[in-house]
């Protein structure tokens, strides 16, 4: 998290970050609980329907997350030739 911050904001990014953690945490439970409790007619599938829908959430966090930049150095890392003593 510290990384992807703006420098000298990073009071920001952390309150927004526990404002995220704490809203996934009560909207994924109840969007679980609505697909499982309206599509009780379906049986068991309906539990596979919620995995999916947490699933999505999982995937628009994944999608967000690739639009940021990440402005850290890239260390060079060393071959497998210089690694290994052979």
């Amino acid at each position: 998290m510290s990384y992807v911050a703006p420098k000298g904001k990073h009071n920001l990014a952390f309150a927004y970050f526990g404002l995220a953690e704490r809203a996934s945490s009560f909207i994924g439970p109840i969007v679980w609980g609505l697909v499982v409790t309206n599509l009780v007619s379906i049986g068991s599938y309906r539990y596979r329907i919620a995995v999916l829908a947490v699933t999505g959430f999982i995937i628009l966090g994944i999608i967000a997350l690739s639009r940021v930049k990440d402005d850290r150095k890239e260390k060079a890392v060393p071959s497998a030739s210089i690694i290994s003593n052979t």
